[in-house]
């Protein structure tokens, strides 16, 4: 029975990895409705094995049905990348969106960045947050919330509010109601307006 249940879940991932698709968006637009401007099979340039070569080219060799593509690394806004995360980069930085909802939750993994210092003292992951796909990216804490949502005194106050629970945490995901906490709190004084 154990063997049954280790080989049924072994075709289950050989069968995704296979069928996955990872793609390149060329703008905002593309990105919200996950419709890419060119798509590929994987694996490719876009799987985690050959992922931080891209990170340190200018370029992304694509190879699809025989033929080679080169897409300047400026001409992406964004891709989905075999393991089915989406990105997108600015200034050279690969943010991963968590959520786009009321605010844009994003995770930058420094396992997977050029810079590794933050790395060799363990801190493996920071969050950042924006108002939209298109606002400027701030680093997830008290103080940018604030500055960001400065005339939305209300969620500033909810925030302030949760960050004296028991366990508060700013990156917190809620299963429950399938969405990130801070998400919740900013929905929550959209619907009061």
């Amino acid at each position: 029975m154990l063997i049954r249940n280790i080989l049924f879940v072994a075709s289950f991932i050989a069968i995704h990895t296979i069928s996955a698709q990872s793609g390149i968006y060329y703008a905002e637009d593309n990105f919200k409705n996950r419709l890419a401007n060119y798509q590929i099979p994987c694996p490719n340039e876009l799987s985690p094995e050959k992922l931080y070569d891209f990170y340190n080219k200018k370029y992304l060799l694509l190879s699809k049905a025989e033929a080679i593509k080169k897409i300047k690394k400026k001409d992406i806004w964004g891709y989905k990348d075999c393991q089915g995360f989406n990105y997108i980069i600015i200034h050279n930085i690969h943010y991963r969106v968590l959520e786009d909802d009321a605010l844009v939750m994003y995770i930058l993994n420094y396992d997977a960045d050029a810079n590794f210092r933050d790395f060799q003292r363990g801190v493996v992951a920071k969050f950042y947050f924006s108002k939209s796909l298109s606002s400027s990216i701030e680093f997830l804490n008290i103080d940018n919330i604030k500055k960001v949502f400065k005339d939305n005194n209300t969620f500033i106050q909810n925030v302030e509010t949760y960050l004296k629970t028991p366990h508060p945490c700013l990156h917190c995901y809620d299963a429950h109601d399938k969405t990130y906490i801070l998400n919740e709190l900013l929905k929550e004084t959209l619907s009061d307006n």
